[in-house]
């Protein structure tokens, strides 16, 4: 459930729970290592290693929601979809994955894309999950 409060009360609570303080910052910073990813994505890699990055990030995230592998491998994305969260023109986006599909590492399916080896696929994208590993809270 989703409430508005005004700070005021939300430091009464905290004042009485630190640990829902200690929660929410926790939460908050693991966020901010999401966006500082997604910067760093979109800053300072190449449309192809970009892309690649993105389907690895939503690889390993299923993962970690309990899909098996090969449900993990099969993205519903289109590729709007991709060019808006890449930073992208829809024809980039195109481009982009035309190439990924001509080198083998996805095929475009029905609903989205498919990863063929998403092992060759991270390696070409320097995919380093750790900012997605979050620690055990405090």
């Amino acid at each position: 459930k989703v409430q508005r409060f005004s700070p005021g009360k939300a430091l009464n609570l905290f004042s009485h729970a630190p640990r829902m303080a200690l929660a929410l910052s926790w939460l908050a910073a693991q966020a901010e290592r999401q966006l500082d990813e997604q910067i760093v994505r979109i800053g300072r890699r190449q449309a192809r290693e970009r892309m690649a990055h993105l389907f690895m990030e939503l690889y390993f995230r299923l993962g970690r929601a309990g899909f098996d592998d090969s449900e993990r491998r099969n993205l519903p994305i289109t590729q709007l979809q991709l060019a808006d969260a890449l930073g992208m023109s829809p024809v980039h986006a195109h481009r982009t994955y035309r190439e990924l599909c001509k080198e083998q590492l996805i095929t475009r399916h029905e609903n989205g894309v498919r990863l063929n080896d998403p092992a060759i696929l991270g390696q070409m994208c320097g995919f380093d999950k750790g900012y997605l590993d979050f620690p055990d809270m405090p």
